[in-house]
């Protein structure tokens, strides 16, 4: 199994998780998505192999709509589909 998340804290806790539950191994990678580096080093870990993917990534702003600079709504759109969908 292999967990991307740009918190490595949390991204350790839940693959601690993995392996006392469910006994597999996990490999993790400290990525944010958004960034150009972020997808170049999850693109590397994925050229090793991955078997299946599950894509959960995403996140949100706190506050109104109306209060976010335009740019920064746009951001969560550009993760998911430029990003993840190629």
């Amino acid at each position: 199994m292999v967990l991307v998340a740009r918190d490595a804290v949390r991204l350790q806790s839940m693959a601690t998780q993995m392996q006392d539950i469910y006994g597999v191994d996990v490999d993790t990678v400290v990525a944010d998505l958004s960034t150009d580096g972020g997808l170049a080093t999850a693109e590397q870990r994925a050229a090793q192999g991955v078997d299946l993917l599950v894509n959960n990534a995403g996140f949100g702003h706190r506050g109104y709509f109306s209060t976010h600079r335009s740019a920064s709504n746009w951001r969560p759109c550009e993760c998911t589909a430029r990003r993840c969908c190629g």
